[in-house]
């Protein structure tokens, strides 16, 4: 290593040591924070029933910080054992430190600590107990809180709901955040993350079980395998996991849940999907809904009765929603057919919109075109497909742009 190299390694060592310096007087400001919230008084009958919950909730956030805390710590003592020794070296220019010093050597020397492992799987324990814990206060509060009643009238105009879907069917992941997410979920050689491990068990749980077992009224209740709920589990718990670390190490570029959970998407169900395919395949139904988009492969939209005013003068009507609904055949992944879908729907709006008849465009005249475009792209399997998006994507992308209570939206949506 020549001795400007040397001088560099110094100095993105020096860098990581103040950072990690920053993470433990985060970490123990919130263990100060938290230790304060087990003394609050509640008020509510509500709140007294949940106490015990919010008990436990901040039992398991306290040895989370604890765990974290140790991690850091056992950090800055390499760093600190690592300057020592290049400042060592940096006495005789003319002799190079050993490789494992290099910068780009301590995350293969992170991954390979067992003392580190091991408190990484800690904290994924803690994550499970919390997730569950989770559900737990959920069904005392459905108990005690009743649901907000749905709007009575539907919304007439969906080119607002439809705009309002934008970012969600434009999302493209960041290829610098892809890299560092499948980094972290893949084996590879320099050795497996606490992430990749959890990836790989799980995979491994979906061979193994029985088909019989992926009932949810088998097993005592408990599903597993590939079973959509088992599916969620596992992603959330990994996905919440993956953004606590995000918090503390305080990466450059912040994370997001959507751009965590397609990665964690990418890297299990392609070695599962086989497997989930054959979970909920309708292979009657699906052939009975493919002769009937052959059958009516020829008609058109005065056949379905749309408006002239709604009807496109393209060659081919609303062709570019098509193809974007076609697109969803070469996906491979749930939620990324899911976008495909809604990439067709913003295409189809825009249409309408650069048309001049975007604006107070009911749903049942929106409903109409789709079918048609339904029809004319001619997709096989479609009644599996919908059941695999539904069931495995995303449950939030498609749905964090749309008013919250806005059930009428929410199933115009769903027939995508």
């Amino acid at each position: 290593m020549a001795p400007y190299s040397l001088k560099r390694t110094v100095q993105l060592y020096r860098t990581l040591m103040a950072q990690l310096e920053a993470q433990i007087n985060k970490l123990t400001q919130r263990r100060r924070q938290a230790e304060l919230r087990a003394y609050v008084v509640v008020d509510s009958d509500l709140e007294a029933e949940q106490s015990p919950y919010h008990t436990e909730a901040n039992s398991l956030l306290l040895a989370s910080i604890e765990k974290q805390l140790e991690i850091t710590k056992i950090k800055v003592d390499r760093v600190t054992e690592v300057l020592c020794i290049l400042q060592e070296f940096s006495k005789d220019s003319q002799q190079p430190p050993p490789t494992q010093l290099s910068y780009d050597s301590f995350e293969e020397w992170v991954t390979r600590n067992k003392v580190l492992q091991s408190l990484n799987e800690s904290l994924y324990e803690i994550e499970e107990l919390k997730y569950a814990l989770l559900k737990r206060r959920k069904i005392l509060k459905d108990h005690f809180v009743s649901k907000i009643p749905s709007k009575e009238a539907l919304v007439q105009n969906i080119g607002s709901l439809l705009s309002k879907l934008d970012n969600a069917a434009s999302y493209v992941p960041q290829s610098t955040l892809s890299r560092y997410l499948d980094n972290l979920l893949l084996p590879h050689e320099e050795g497996s993350t606490i992430e990749s491990q959890q990836v790989s068990s799980y995979v491994e749980e979906c061979h193994q079980v029985t088909d019989s077992l992926q009932s949810p009224d088998d097993n005592h209740g408990k599903v597993v395998g590939v079973h959509p709920q088992r599916y969620h589990e596992v992603v959330e718990i990994l996905s919440n996991f993956i953004l606590q670390k995000e918090i503390e190490t305080q990466q450059d570029e912040s994370l997001t849940q959507e751009e965590v959970f397609l990665a964690i998407e990418r890297a299990i169900m392609p070695q599962i999907k086989q497997k989930v395919i054959k979970s909920i395949e309708s292979p009657v139904e699906d052939q009975w809904l493919y002769q009937q988009c052959i059958r009516y492969a020829d008609i058109t939209l005065d056949q379905l009765s749309v408006a002239k005013r709604l009807q496109s003068d393209e060659l081919v009507p609303f062709a570019q929603a098509i193809a974007c609904l076609q697109s969803s055949f070469f996906a491979t992944n749930p939620t990324t057919k899911v976008l495909s879908v809604l990439s067709a729907a913003k295409a189809l709006y825009i249409c309408l919109q650069q048309m001049g008849q975007a604006t107070n465009l009911d749903a049942d005249s929106f409903l109409d075109i789709w079918i048609y475009v339904v029809i004319k792209a001619g997709l096989q399997d479609l009644v599996t497909v919908l059941a695999f998006m539904s069931e495995y994507s995303n449950p939030q992308l498609c749905y964090n742009e749309i008013e919250a209570g806005d059930v009428a939206a929410k199933n115009r949506i769903s027939l995508c």
